[in-house]
């Protein structure tokens, strides 16, 4: 298996997706919002199947966001 990040879709599918987001160190602050536009799906030719993986993780990303953001 190769090192990165990954997302199962309910197919039980495995997809490999990086984070490009600017500064870099964006994808760690509790106050940056992932954007759409910043994953990148990297295995995936099907531009449908990418667009719902990468709503499928903007929604994911929000709720750990929000989750951070409680505790602080």
């Amino acid at each position: 298996m190769e090192s990165g990040m990954f997302i199962t879709d309910e197919d039980g599918n495995e997809w490999q997706y990086e984070l490009k987001t600017d500064p870099e160190q964006a994808m760690f602050w509790s106050t940056h919002r992932i954007k759409k536009s910043e994953i990148k799906i990297l295995n995936c030719p099907d531009r449908t199947k990418a667009a719902e993986l990468r709503q499928m993780l903007t929604e994911a990303f929000e709720i750990e966001r929000k989750l951070l953001a409680d505790k602080d």
